[in-house]
């Protein structure tokens, strides 16, 4: 039995890039915000883990609004 590739895939980028969210498609941004902010939400996150995620958040807010503006 062959495997399939999930379709669900996690979108993570490299974190030496200054700019590693801007390879990845709208879409994806977009997905990626959801899921964080999902996690923020859930409120099932340590403190430490949850300033790292709305980091994220805040980075990937900002790659989108540039898309949008630019």
């Amino acid at each position: 039995m062959t495997q399939r590739p999930s379709s669900n895939r996690r979108v993570a980028p490299p974190t030496n890039e200054p700019n590693a969210w801007a390879k990845f498609t709208t879409v994806e941004l977009s997905t990626k915000l959801r899921e964080l902010q999902e996690l923020i939400d859930n409120g099932i996150l340590t403190e430490r883990s949850a300033e790292y995620q709305l980091t994220e958040i805040a980075i990937i807010e900002n790659e989108l609004a540039r898309r949008h503006d630019g």
